[in-house]
């Protein structure tokens, strides 16, 4: 049909979601053997507002709304564009993850060390 399938939307957000943590904290999301806390999803929510087409180039901007004792929010925006052509808004989405003990199989406070890295990287306080 020419456009791409709504689920590719979560995986483009996936994609910038792994990127923006990584460039937040540095740490990345590969579980190590030895490792036995990470990040989980626990919520997305799309607003699908226009179609990306076969060709287009999609860029995803990605910032963090506000972190929890165990959860992070996200925001993404999502635009596209042919080669020379004007960005149009395609989605908006919302994204909640979470600090996870695979151990334990729960939640976990953020580390003090993880809470401020995110939020130097975003230039403001995200805990209330």
């Amino acid at each position: 049909m020419g456009h791409v399938n709504n689920a590719v939307y979560l995986t483009f957000v996936e994609t910038a979601r792994i990127a923006w943590w990584t460039a937040a904290t540095g740490e990345p999301l590969e579980r190590d053997g030895g490792r036995a806390e990470g990040l989980i999803l626990a919520e997305a929510e799309v607003a699908f507002r226009s179609p990306v087409f076969f060709g287009e180039t999609v860029v995803i901007e990605t910032r963090a709304a506000r972190m929890g004792r165990t959860s992070l929010g996200l925001e993404h925006r999502l635009t596209a564009s042919a080669a020379d052509g004007p960005r149009r808004l395609v989605a908006t989405c919302r994204s909640v993850i979470v600090r996870y003990d695979y151990v334990t199989e729960q939640p976990i406070a953020w580390r003090p060390e993880l809470i401020a890295q995110v939020e130097t990287a975003e230039g403001r306080r995200l805990r209330t």
